[in-house]
């Protein structure tokens, strides 16, 4: 429950690798409700087809600014896209366990299939499905010093969603003044 205290603890060994995946215990709902209601009321304001092109580990990508949907409309397309990783078996990646055979497995499908059919990726979009009154690893009401300026920074010191679906792509990077960034993933498949 002692968020800062649990980043301190961490942070000497994930700020070496530049990551650290927390698992929250099983106890632990960012909703009382199912996501249902929220994600289908929920506008994603711009999303962008990535059209991926090229072969041989050189690609480039073009985003494509699409129209306004919903979040049902967008679930939607994702659950049909992931069609064509529903080969791949993710049990895995939520026990907390690596398998380096699934992960290879994943990379080489995507990858085989990165140019094909061009995935939609709503990204920067204002807001959270968190319970307001959830106060624990809340995203919206984590504390930090940045909290204590009273200066609203979308996507800094407020939440931002992220909607993705199988080959979305977004590249690691360095945050903007080499702030940390702390994710969620409310539902899917994981990360890869």
């Amino acid at each position: 429950q002692d968020f800062l205290g649990y980043i301190a603890q961490i942070e000497p060994e994930a700020a070496a690798i530049g990551l650290a995946r927390v698992i929250p215990p099983d106890s632990w709902k960012p909703r009382s409700s199912p996501y249902d209601d929220a994600i289908a009321s929920f506008t994603i304001k711009s999303s962008i087809r990535q059209e991926i092109q090229g072969s041989g580990g050189i690609y480039s990508v073009m985003n494509v600014e699409r129209k306004p949907c919903t979040g049902a409309a967008y679930r939607a397309r994702a659950e049909a896209s992931s069609t064509q990783a529903s080969s791949l078996d993710f049990a895995h990646q939520r026990s907390g366990a690596y398998d380096e055979d699934a992960a290879a497995a994943c990379e080489r499908l995507y990858w085989r299939s990165v140019t094909l059919s061009p995935p939609v990726y709503g990204a920067d979009q204002e807001g959270t499905l968190t319970d307001p009154d959830q106060t624990v690893w809340n995203i919206a009401q984590l504390p930090g010093i940045l909290k204590q300026t009273n200066n609203s920074i979308s996507g800094v010191t407020t939440p931002y969603l992220y909607f993705g679906e199988w080959k979305a792509s977004f590249a690691w990077h360095t945050e903007d003044a080499d702030l940390y960034s702390i994710n969620y993933i409310h539902m899917g498949a994981p990360k890869m």
